[in-house]
Formats: C-alpha cells, structure tokens, sequence
C-alpha cells in the first residue's frame, strides 16, 4: 500500500510541533503517522533546495528567520536546507557583517608592538636565536601577518604591491581577504586610491583638461569610470555569469552584452566595461570562469560574431586591463557601424518565447539602450542610415 500523501496541514503541524521542541516521535502520534515517516518528511523537507545555489533573496529571508529567532531546524525546514548548511551559512554572513578592513585603535598599537618584536628578533645574534629556539620563549608572531594585510589593504595599496611586501602571491592575497569577509571593502579603498593618485598625477602633468589619449590602460579605464554610464559608456558586472541566480552561461545576460554593442553601433559608438558594477566598482571578470585574457576575448568574440555578424565582428576592439586592485576588466570598444547591425540571439530568443531566427534591432539612447520596432525603427532608418 502506497506512502499517505502528506497534506499542506500536516507540514504546518509538523513545523508548528518542531518549533515547539516536540520529539519526532511525539509529533508521529499528533499526526496518527509512524516515527519513520516523520523522520523521513524531515529529511526530504530540510534537502530540497541543497543543490541550488543561495541567492541575494535566501541570504535576506535566513537573516530576518535569525531575527524572529525561529529555531535552526525550522528553518531548515522553511529553507529546504541542513541545520549544518543554516548554521554554516549563518556563521559565514556574521563574518562579512561584523569584518572590518581598518584596524582599531588597539589594534594598531599592538601591530606596532609585533612589529617591533619582529624586528628585535631579526637583529640579534646567532646565540640568541639558538637560545630562544631552545627555550620557545619567542612570542607567537602570527597576528602580525593579518594586521599588515589589513593595513596595507586599507590604504588601498595594489594587489602586487600587497602581495610583494607580504612574500606571496597576488591569489593568496586575494583568498586570505575574501576568507577575512573584507575584499570588497579592499575593492572600495583601491578604488578610491588609484582615483585619488590619476587626479594628483594629471594635476601635476597640467592634463586635467586635456582630450582622452587613445591608449587603453587602468588609467583611462578609472577615467571612464569616473565619468559614469551615458551615451557613449556602459557597465557591465559579467559577460555571462548571472550574479543573483549564481548561473553561468545566462542567456539573460549574455544578451545584455550584445545588446549594448550592437545598441552603440547602430547610434554613435561607444564602449562597454565588463567587470564594473553599476555603481562604478571595478570587481573584475572572475566569475565568468574563462582561463586567460586570450580565451575570454576569443569567447566574446566568437558570441558577438554569431549573434551581430561577421561585419559587426570587425568593428569591435576587445582589450583586457588588469586593475590595480589585480581584477581585470575586459573594454569593448564598438565603432559607429554605416548599416544597421540586427541582433538574432536564438537562446535569448527561446528563453523569451520568441522565433529563434528573430532580429532585434537596438539602439543607444543618453543612458540606456532600447529595442526599436515598427515606426519608430523605421524612422530612424531614415534619419540615421541614409542607404535605408
């Protein structure tokens, strides 16, 4: 005889029971079910949702669970996660809440006193040193090590700089402040810096007014950035990671990257910053999980190639720019193009429910880029592409 089908009754009752603290099997004979099967809707309840990846959305609704102070095996069963994958999850989140890059008053003291015991301990002599290892009665110089990645982070120094100054690699450097909870505060200062260092160095140079040069480097990629999103620059987080659902190879936001350079060329031409957030933070192109600068611009290419043409491929410059912070940030530059260039993204076309083989026309306005149909794309044919 087949399993009773749960009703959505009993799971509140169910709920309801654990919040109250009963045992399964007190719950079994509330419900007239057996401890097994209790147990067993337990377990599916708190598993369903353990593949998936956890959203901005879940990231919130665990926070305000944590401040009505629901038990952890409620919410478990309210998030379709482990008690361990909650509490691992919680743990994490009050780690990046309560980090701080900056160090603290007493904090920086005590660095100064580590590294003036540091320094006593690299200047004696050989005896001495065979003394304290012997006698162990050298102090624990580990924090030392986390107080001037701190420290030199929150200067805003580079990434290679840190790195050089620590006797380590630029990834370690990058793994130790994102498991510390503060590489984007690190991200925010660098920013900030390589900012504040342009303005005095072009003040010094007399170029404050001067034209933008053609070269593409950290640079004139900060310049961009400071002049902001308008009718010739727009920003991109990724090329093909969605962020919030934590998915890679999106159609949804593969177009947005197809949608902006053909929306350029089809208006005045411009160019397209992947790896710069809307608010202007340059966090780089990691997350699109391509190995080097070379296979990146050859996948974007190959992308831009299918979907606008081979004669739309050849008015695009792709540049990757390694950042002072030692993200990289991949710039399109798209060229005014004299024929209207039709965008036909089959997988954004089937995601939206339209033909597959369907033309988009779009086209760059002050600070966006928009789809023209019917008369409104006709009349701008007529005033923009004189062939037309």
């Amino acid at each position: 005889m087949p399993a009773q089908r749960w009703t959505d009754d009993e799971i509140t009752v169910l709920e309801k029971s654990i919040q109250e603290g009963l045992s399964p099997e007190s719950i079994a004979r509330n419900l007239d079910r057996t401890a097994s099967a209790v147990h067993a809707k337990i377990k599916a309840l708190q598993s369903r949702n353990r593949n998936s990846p956890w959203t901005q959305q879940d990231v919130e609704t665990l926070k305000a669970f944590a401040n009505e102070q629901h038990p952890i095996e409620v919410i478990s069963l309210k998030m379709g996660r482990s008690p361990q994958a909650i509490k691992a999850k919680l743990e994490y989140e009050s780690v990046v809440e309560n980090a701080r890059l900056e160090l603290s008053v007493e904090e920086k003291e005590e660095y100064q006193r580590l590294q003036s015991l540091e320094k006593s301990y690299q200047t004696r002599g050989f005896l001495r040193a065979i003394l304290a290892f012997v006698t162990q009665s050298d102090e624990n110089l580990s924090k030392l090590e986390l107080y001037k990645l701190r420290d030199l982070a929150n200067q805003g120094s580079d990434m290679a700089v840190i790195a050089a100054k620590m006797g380590t690699s630029e990834a370690s450097v990058r793994g130790r402040l994102v498991h510390s909870g503060v590489y984007n505060q690190y991200l925010v200062k660098n920013h900030a810096a390589m900012i504040s260092k342009l303005s005095k160095l072009e003040k010094k140079l007399g170029l404050e007014n001067s034209a933008d040069g053609d070269a593409i480097d950290p640079a004139a990629v900060l310049r961009m950035i400071e002049k902001g999103e308008g009718l010739h620059t727009e920003f991109k987080a990724t090329y093909r990671y969605n962020t919030k659902a934590k998915l890679l190879n999106c159609p949804l936001v593969k177009n947005e990257v197809v949608k902006a350079v053909s929306g350029f060329m089809n208006a005045s031409g411009g160019t397209l910053l992947i790896g710069v957030k809307d608010s202007g933070l340059p966090t780089g192109i990691f997350d699109d999980d391509l190995d080097t600068p070379d296979e990146y611009i050859r996948h974007l290419l190959r992308f831009m190639q299918d979907c606008l043409g081979r004669v739309a491929a050849t008015l695009v410059n792709i540049v990757i720019v390694k950042m002072p912070s030692g993200e990289e940030v991949c710039v399109v530059q798209a060229k005014k193009s004299d024929k209207p260039i039709w965008c036909r993204n089959s997988e954004f076309n089937s995601k939206k429910g339209f033909p597959k083989d369907q033309d988009i026309f779009y086209v760059r306005h002050p600070a966006t880029t928009e789809q023209l149909t019917g008369q409104d794309a006709h009349a701008y044919f007529s005033r923009r592409f004189l062939n037309v």
